[in-house]
């Protein structure tokens, strides 16, 4: 019973992902990622403009660590593009390029935790259908490619 009532909901989910894409008339500029997520999940306009603040100060927090990753990137290509690199240097841009990444995913996290606070039962639930329907999207090209679905 739990197996059908998921397929359902899944199916569900995806129908209404379908009824949102195909509610969207051919535009010379697509609809925003922001747009979607808001019309997908029935956000209140309220909800919406806090995602975009959430999403806007992350971004402002997160620039400065990927232009940082980007730099130490360059610096480990040019290093080890030498002869005989330092092992100690390349070891330690590494894990410090390795930290500066894991930041960034926390950063994001938080964004994600702190939007699932302003969501009702209902716009979470339909959140986490597409979390785990997320999989599936990564694999269905390759089906639909075979034309085995």
């Amino acid at each position: 019973m739990r197996h059908s009532t998921s397929s359902r909901l899944l199916v569900g989910i995806v129908l209404t992902a379908l009824a949102s894409v195909i509610a969207f008339p051919v535009l010379a500029h697509p609809p925003t990622p922001l747009r979607v997520v808001a019309q997908f999940l029935d956000l209140s306009e309220e909800q919406a403009q806090q995602l975009a603040a959430l999403r806007a100060a992350a971004a402002d927090e997160i620039a400065p660590i990927v232009q940082e990753i980007a730099t130490r990137k360059a610096a480990l290509q040019q290093i080890l593009s030498g002869e005989d690199p330092d092992p100690l240097e390349v070891g330690a841009l590494v894990v410090s390029i390795h930290s500066l990444e894991r930041q960034v995913r926390m950063i994001q996290q938080a964004v994600t935790d702190e939007f699932r606070t302003l969501l009702d039962d209902e716009q979470l639930q339909r959140l986490n259908a597409v979390d785990r329907a997320e999989p599936l999207c990564r694999v269905a090209p390759a089906f639909e490619a075979l034309h085995l679905i």
